[in-house]
């Protein structure tokens, strides 16, 4: 890394989770049109919840068992299928809220994922309990 710029544990993970998918689910030809099924689906999000809660086992940021899902779903979510659509546009999942999680993983999770698309949702979450 050339420009001494540290990299990041929220780039470090979406870059193992995208890696994961890929490995996984990917076809051989691109050309080829994913069929997305519920057990597809489901497939998708159980090894985007089993490679975050990996990596969160393995690390010192310690989360819930609830706030590894909430973080997993909202991974799920983002992901791109045939690429124009997401699971977001496609599925609809009952998920855990911000609101549920213990105080300590918004923080952490606030931390972990500043500059990322997740950080207003955290941000406000955060704001909103300190104030209280």
């Amino acid at each position: 890394m050339a420009t001494g710029k540290r990299i990041r544990f929220s780039e470090l993970l979406e870059l193992h989770v995208n890696n994961v998918i890929s490995r996984k689910f990917t076809r051989k030809d691109p050309k080829d049109q994913v069929e997305l099924t519920p057990d597809l689906m489901r497939e998708i999000r159980d090894a985007i919840l089993e490679a975050i809660g990996n990596v969160f086992a393995k690390s010192n940021h310690k989360l819930t068992p609830e706030a590894v899902s909430w973080l997993s779903n909202k991974f799920f979510k983002a992901v791109q299928i045939n690429s124009n659509q997401t699971m977001s546009d496609l599925v609809v999942i009952n998920e855990y809220k911000l609101s549920q999680l213990p105080y300590h993983d918004v923080e952490l999770l606030r931390n972990l994922f500043n500059e990322t698309a997740l950080e207003e949702e955290l941000e406000e979450e955060y704001r909103r309990r300190s104030q209280s």
